[in-house]
């Protein structure tokens, strides 16, 4: 499921307004939170070849706590999940709202005076969460786009929710392959970016001439081309590119599905008394590469085997060897660098990396942040 940032917009017609994070507990203490209301929608994504029902259950706290969990079942996968969940808390006629998408790993969350009761605001989130998330995008695109890259079908859908929200929807084959964002906060215009994994992988702002409309525009026209000119693609066994990172790799290595916080891609190979290699990419913000260096040398149960600074697609990056001893031990080699404001990194588990040494050089070589 995914809430457009429309749905933020609410609270600023209810005179809250947006601030820092906010912290809250997940579990119910019984004794004090009640169920308030419970209900089921219906959650369309036609373009993504699926429908999902979303079930929700709230819980209220006297008058001015209260929170709701939302659930998104696949018809597709048949899977279960918690996607959202929403609190509203208020205190000396200010209140509190925080918004987590656990299925995009994002959270916001606004502040402010306002005359409403949680109940209000409550039931005017989810009365615009419901009818926003019936309507598929291609119902409301003012941009529809589609192409087709070595067999791969492209759509995309451009959506204008109002005159400060724009976003932009992007299916490979039917299913969720990037999504962006472009609307305005506090004098400025933001662009977020998320990959088909929805992590965040690119923010920047913007202040004027630039409009919303040509970010919009000069973001899509960047999106598109690197797709055409980057085919979404495993080539021949021995190269990968998904229109974010390329790189060659011997034949002996083979994709399996894997997944995880920030992971692109995964391989495995019987070499080294079998060996897995995964891609990551996400927002580096103002982290360093030394930080990041230091972050990936060991502690604990894990002793350093190397560690060095090294240049990787033209940039200075940092390659860490590590023994570990947990879950039966082995070996990993982290490799990692900063391009434009991205943090990519690789990741070798193995019981030996002289074994797949020659495998890994042709991967770190020729790996390409596009």
């Amino acid at each position: 499921m995914r809430f457009n940032k429309k749905i933020i917009l609410i609270f600023l017609m209810l005179s809250v307004f947006a601030v820092g994070t906010l912290q809250f507990v997940d579990t119910v203490e019984a004794a004090t939170w009640k169920k308030y209301d419970s209900g089921t929608f219906a959650d369309e994504y036609p373009a993504a070849g699926d429908k999902n029902i979303m079930s929700y259950q709230s819980y209220v706290k006297g008058n001015n706590e209260l929170y709701v969990n939302l659930y998104s079942f696949s018809k597709k996968t048949g899977n279960k999940k918690l996607d959202t969940k929403i609190t509203f808390v208020k205190k000396n006629g200010v209140m509190k709202i925080t918004m987590n998408y656990y299925s995009w790993n994002e959270k916001f969350t606004n502040q402010g005076k306002t005359p409403y009761s949680v109940k209000t605001v409550y039931k005017s989130t989810m009365k615009e969460i419901k009818k926003s998330s019936s309507v598929p995008p291609e119902k409301i695109a003012f941009d529809k786009q589609s192409f087709t890259v070595n067999n791969n079908n492209f759509k995309v859908y451009g959506i204008n929710y109002s005159k400060n929200v724009m976003e932009v929807y992007i299916y490979k084959n039917n299913e969720e392959y990037c999504h962006f964002s472009v609307y305005k906060e506090n004098n400025k215009i933001i662009y977020e970016e998320h990959n088909q994994n929805r992590k965040l992988v690119s923010k920047e702002s913007f202040k004027s001439p630039n409009t919303l409309t040509s970010i919009y525009k000069n973001k899509l026209n960047k999106i598109v081309n690197k797709i055409k000119s980057s085919p979404a693609t495993v080539s021949g066994g021995k190269t990968y590119n998904d229109g974010y990172v390329s790189f060659k790799y011997p034949s002996s290595w083979t994709r399996y599905s894997s997944t995880g916080a920030d992971k692109l891609v995964s391989f495995k190979t019987s070499k080294g008394d079998t060996s897995i290699f995964s891609v990551f990419m996400s927002n580096a913000g103002k982290t360093s590469i030394k930080s990041y260096r230091s972050f990936y040398e060991p502690s604990g149960s894990e002793k350093l085997i190397s560690s060095k600074y090294i240049t990787i697609n033209g940039a200075k990056g940092f390659d860490v060897s590590l023994n570990y001893y947990t879950n039966g031990g082995g070996q990993q080699k982290i490799v990692g660098f900063v391009k434009k404001g991205t943090f990519y990194r690789m990741i070798f588990t193995t019981g030996s990396l002289n074994a797949i040494s020659s495998d890994m050089n042709m991967i770190i070589n020729s790996f390409k942040a596009l």
